[in-house]
Order: structure tokens, then sequence, then C-alpha cells
């Protein structure tokens, strides 16, 4: 079972908190047992935009993962990674781009 969808975030406005899919996380474990996220980057940080941008925690050390993706690369995370998107800030170039990605959400049942 998948679940797929494209995430725009416009420069100068968009983010996403961040979080564990907890929710989801619930769901899925009753459901399914386990899930992994995978993202694919169709926009560059320094290109599209020039700060903010994909990040995940270890510990508490914030990663921003825009700074080791380039377009088409592939990242791909569980239900127990802490993660989000601080605002997009645009590089004054091209006002109207921002951070683009396609991610999929494969969920596995484990028996």
């Amino acid at each position: 079972f998948t679940s797929n969808r494209i995430m725009y975030y416009r420069s100068d406005e968009g983010f996403l908190e961040s979080h564990f899919d907890k929710k989801a996380g619930n769901y899925t474990k009753q459901k399914f047992g386990k899930y992994y996220q995978i993202l694919t980057a169709l926009t560059k940080k320094g290109n599209d935009f020039k700060s903010g941008g994909g990040v995940i925690f270890k510990g508490k050390k914030k990663i921003f993962i825009d700074d080791y993706l380039n377009y088409g690369d592939v990242l791909i995370y569980n239900e127990k990674l802490k993660h989000g998107v601080d605002k997009i800030i645009s590089n004054n170039k091209e006002k109207n781009k921002g951070r683009i990605s396609v991610l999929v959400t494969f969920y596995k049942i484990f028996t």
C-alpha cells in the first residue's frame, strides 16, 4: 500500500513545523505495522531557494537535509524520525520558486 503526494513550499511563505508522524504512526501500526517515507528532491537549495528547507533531528542536533540533496536525490526515513521544513527563503532571483519534493509512503505488514 502506498500514499503519494507532491509537496510545494513557496518562497518566503512555506514551512512545516518539526514533528513525529504520531497520528499516522499510530494508525499504520494498528493497520499495517510500519511505514517508510521516500522523498525525492525536485528543487535544490541555492538554486531554487536561498535558505530554510527540510530538517531532520538526530537527538537534539538539527540537520538541514537540503544542504546535501541535489535534483533527483532520494531520502528514505521511517515514522520514528523527527522532521519538518524550516521557512523557505527566496534567493531574490526567482521569487516564485521554492521547495518541491515528491513523497511516497510505503506501508509494510509485518507478521
